[in-house]
């Protein structure tokens, strides 16, 4: 199952109840949560059956921010990638 991580601004768990019946038709309930502890209130979809664009839209039409962190673990997998191949040249 693959697991797609977004930032967003559902704040409270008053926020958490707006987002909910969209979340829910969107990729069903039970394969969502919100961590509202984290200060990047890390939206965290378990749904291999819909694209982030579709998330970001579900939450959008409730009226809150959402930002994709897929480009960001990507991001970070490259660089550590880069690393691992310039550590490797150096004892070599």
């Amino acid at each position: 199952m693959e697991i797609k991580k977004f930032k967003t601004n559902v704040n409270c768990s008053g926020c958490v109840a707006k987002v909910t019946n969209s979340l829910n038709d969107s990729v069903g309930a039970g394969n969502w949560s919100v961590d509202i502890t984290d200060p990047n209130k890390i939206l965290t979809v378990s749904n291999d059956q819909i694209s982030e664009e579709e998330i970001i839209k579900a939450v959008q039409k409730t009226g809150f921010k959402i930002d994709s962190l897929i480009w960001i673990q990507k991001m970070i997998i490259g660089l550590l990638a880069s690393l691992a191949s310039s550590n490797e040249k150096l004892h070599a």
